[in-house]
C-alpha cells in the first residue's frame, strides 16, 4: 500500500505524507523511499541519517542536515524530483506557539 498510493495519489489530488522520527532503512525501507518524489531532512545527528533520507551521497555534495544547530532552527533541507537538494527555512513552532497549536489540535 505504501509504494501504490503515492504512485496513484498525485495524479487523484491525493498528497501523500509519511514521516518518522527513525531514518532507518528498517523502518522505510529504500523501495518505499524511492517512489516518493519530495524528501525533507530536518535537522539530523549523522551523515548517515542524511542520506538515508535524501539518499545515498547527499552529504557529501553538501546536503549537511546533520550539522544544522541550534542557532538554525527550522532549517531543512529538501530533495524534490531526484534535483539537487536545497537548504530551505521552514516556521519553528517555539512556546507558547507550539503549544497553541498542540492545544488547537487536540480540541479538533
Amino acid at each position: 500500500m505504501l509504494r501504490n498510493v503515492p504512485s496513484h495519489g498525485p495524479a487523484r489530488k491525493v498528497p501523500v505524507v509519511l514521516a518518522t522520527q527513525k531514518p532507518k532503512d528498517k523502518v522505510v525501507p529504500s523501495q518505499i523511499r524511492d517512489v516518493y518524489g519530495q524528501k525533507i531532512a530536518l535537522a539530523t545527528t549523522t551523515p548517515k541519517m542524511t542520506n538515508t533520507i535524501l539518499g545515498r551521497g547527499w552529504t557529501a555534495k553538501g546536503a549537511t542536515s546533520h550539522l544544522i544547530g541550534e542557532m538554525e532552527k527550522g532549517k531543512a533541507f529538501v530533495l524534490e524530483d531526484r534535483a539537487r537538494p536545497r537548504k530551505v527555512q521552514t516556521f519553528p513552532f517555539e512556546p507558547p506557539e507550539r503549544r497553541e497549536v498542540i492545544e488547537r489540535v487536540r480540541d479538533l
